[in-house]
C-alpha cells in the first residue's frame, strides 16, 4: 500500500468525497439507531436519516460535507437530549416526541396512546404521574403557548392560528383561549400581555 494514500480513501470509496460520503451515510444510520434505542420516534428518526443521506449525495466539496456534518451533529444532539431517559420511562419520553412533533394537528390523547401502543387509560394515568398533569392539558399548555408566540409575531390572525393549531374553528380557538389566559385572543393583541 502507498504511504500517501488517506486511509479513509482506501477504507470508504475511490475518491476523498466519495469516501466522506460513505463516512457520513455510515454516521447517520449510527446515529438514527442511537436516537431510536433512546425513545425518539422510529419513523421520525428514519425520515431525519433518509433526509441527510440525501443530502450528503447532493454535496459536491468537502466544506458542503464538512458543514452537513455540523447540522447532522446539533440535529441528533437535541434529539437525543429531547428523549433523555434520565426523567421519563420509554413511553413517556416517545409521547412528549410526538406531541411536540404534531402540535400543529388536532391532537387527541387517543392519537397519543396508540402511537406508543398504550390504552389511553394506561397512557393517561402513566402521563400524569411522571408529568404531573394530564396529556390533554400538557397538549393544550403547549398550543396556547404556541398561539401567543404567533399572535405576537403579528404574522397571523386569530383564523390563522387556529387553523395553524388544528382548532375546529376560530370560535372554538377563542373559547379555549379566554378559558385558558382570561382573555380573548383580540384583546390580548392589545394589551401588554
Amino acid at each position: 500500500i502507498q504511504n500517501d494514500i488517506p486511509v479513509s480513501k482506501l477504507l470508504l470509496g475511490p475518491d476523498p468525497i466519495r469516501s466522506w460520503k460513505n463516512g457520513l451515510i455510515c454516521f447517520i444510520t449510527t446515529l438514527c439507531r442511537k436516537s431510536i434505542s433512546y425513545g425518539a420516534d422510529s419513523d421520525y428518526c428514519f425520515a431525519v436519516s433518509d433526509y441527510y443521506i440525501n443530502m450528503a449525495e447532493k454535496k459536491r466539496t468537502m466544506q458542503e460535507l464538512k458543514d452537513l456534518l455540523e447540522e447532522i451533529v446539533d440535529m441528533y444532539r437535541e434529539l437525543i437530549e429531547e428523549q433523555s431517559l434520565g426523567t421519563h420511562s420509554v413511553y413517556i419520553s416517545k409521547a412528549l416526541f410526538f406531541i411536540k412533533h404534531n402540535l400543529f394537528l388536532p391532537l387527541s390523547v387517543q392519537e397519543v396512546a396508540a402511537h406508543i401502543n398504550l390504552s389511553s387509560s394506561h397512557f393517561s394515568k402513566l402521563f400524569l404521574k411522571e408529568i404531573g398533569v394530564s396529556p390533554s392539558d400538557y397538549i393544550e399548555a403547549l398550543k396556547m403557548k404556541e398561539a401567543i408566540s404567533m399572535l405576537k409575531s403579528g404574522q397571523y390572525k386569530i383564523l390563522e392560528v387556529a387553523e395553524v393549531l388544528g382548532y375546529c374553528s376560530a370560535s372554538h380557538f377563542t373559547k379555549r383561549f379566554h378559558i385558558y389566559y382570561g382573555i380573548s385572543p383580540k384583546k390580548m393583541l392589545h394589551a401588554n400581555f
